[in-house]
């Protein structure tokens, strides 16, 4: 075994997260006019306002989904340390109705109060509509996508400095060696070390000691993580995933939050 030496300010929290490669979309927003049998695919565009433009000179109705992506933190308070833990990631739409015809007027649906009026979207047809106007247009703004390979860990420390917390050192992703060097690198600055591992599935323990009070599992020399097969009953705001082969921590952010010390008796 390799005896590795304490860097002299030995303290605070490593956080080593994975890197993925993400993909550009040819282009922002994409889209198809549906028009009695025929379907034509749209140019694709990089605003919502040149978007639904062309959509409103070919269709009554314009439905614009954008696919949004919440990424959010929890803190714990850690002795005289604030942990900083990565809530999964929370994806959802934002809907808009952009076209001439309302979608809750038109014979037979629903009114679907997620859905929002296009700002400055006029109740009749723009003056330069095309010959066949007709049908529905549908757009959409995906969320950026991921290419499946995990490029290196990035390896972040944080420590305490005159009552603040700091980042210390950014290293990564690219590493000499394995995932293991970057664990071995966390390992000789700080205490506690936490794993997040790919996408965002949940927290691992690799450091000299465990966080108090977080019942996060310990990093058992296997990076590699499968899907989830079980979900274990929440508590306290936090869950653990079995995975195949490891047990992962997660944090989401509560539908309700609670101040400190609780509400009185």
């Amino acid at each position: 075994m390799v005896r590795r030496v304490r860097h002299n300010d030995y303290s605070g929290i490593v956080y080593i997260e994975s890197e993925l490669a993400l993909v550009p979309r040819q282009h922002a927003i994409e889209g198809h006019w549906e028009n009695r049998e025929t379907v034509v695919q749209g140019p694709g565009w990089e605003t919502g306002v040149q978007a639904v433009a062309w959509g409103r000179k070919r269709a009554p109705i314009v439905l614009l989904r954008i696919h949004r992506v919440a990424l959010e933190y929890r803190y714990q308070r850690v002795g005289d340390l604030l942990v900083r833990l990565h809530a999964p990631v929370d994806h959802d739409y934002i809907h808009y109705d952009a076209g001439e015809v309302p979608w809750a007027s038109v014979p037979g649906h629903q009114p679907d109060p997620q859905l929002r009026r296009w700002p400055g979207a006029r109740d009749s047809p723009d003056a330069d509509v095309v010959a066949d106007y007709g049908g529905t247009v549908y757009l959409v703004q995906e969320r950026p996508e991921e290419e499946g390979a995990v490029l290196g860990y990035t390896a972040r420390w944080e420590a305490l400095h005159d009552g603040v917390m700091i980042p210390r050192e950014v290293v990564g992703p690219r590493w000499e060696g394995d995932f293991r060097a970057a664990v071995a690198w966390a390992r000789e600055r700080a205490p506690y070390v936490l794993i997040h591992h790919p996408r965002g599935l949940g927290y691992q323990s690799a450091g000299e000691s465990d966080l108090p009070g977080l019942n996060i599992p310990r990093w058992e020399g296997d990076h590699k993580v499968g899907a989830p097969v079980v979900d274990a009953h929440p508590s306290a705001g936090q869950y653990v995933l079995t995975l195949g082969p490891s047990n992962l921590a997660a944090f989401p952010i509560p539908e309700e939050f609670i101040p400190a010390g609780g509400f009185p008796d």
